[in-house]
């Protein structure tokens, strides 16, 4: 009877660190996706380029395919000024090395002069970079 005790206590143990764990990794890359629409908004493509990886494939809300050099060559000369990029209804579940992470954003600003506002949703995927930890999505929204 005390196996089965301490069996139940080691089983409970192991899954509350990896939900912790699981929990970590999902507010790292929730925290990244911050990031992220943070640097798209003020046209930081050097931030950009930390948090892409070399391979990332970018759709865009008109289905245009681009890859990271063009993608950050589009928000280095966009023509609108976005204020503000807001998610949210975002979940991120991780598997393994991986997460992927759904919402809905929300960007407003000016174009040609003119206010805007558009929503959508987005899918976005993140991959830890085994040799140096980091997440990276290679195929983001």
């Amino acid at each position: 009877m005390l196996w089965v005790g301490v069996m139940t206590l080691a089983a409970l143990a192991t899954s509350a660190r990896a939900q912790d764990g699981a929990d970590a990794a999902q507010a790292k890359v929730l925290t990244l996706e911050n990031a992220w629409n943070v640097a798209e908004a003020h046209q930081d493509t050097k931030a950009l380029e930390h948090l892409m990886a070399f391979s990332l494939v970018y759709i865009d809300q008109d289905g245009k395919l681009m890859d990271k050099a063009q993608f950050l060559a589009s928000v280095k000369k966009q023509a609108v000024s976005q204020e503000k990029i807001v998610t949210e209804s975002v979940t991120a579940r991780v598997y393994g090395t991986t997460a992927v992470v759904v919402g809905v954003y929300r960007v407003s600003g000016l174009e040609k002069g003119k206010p805007f506002s558009h929503r959508g949703r987005f899918i976005d995927t993140w991959v830890q970079d085994v040799g140096t930890g980091s997440a990276r999505p290679p195929r983001p929204r």
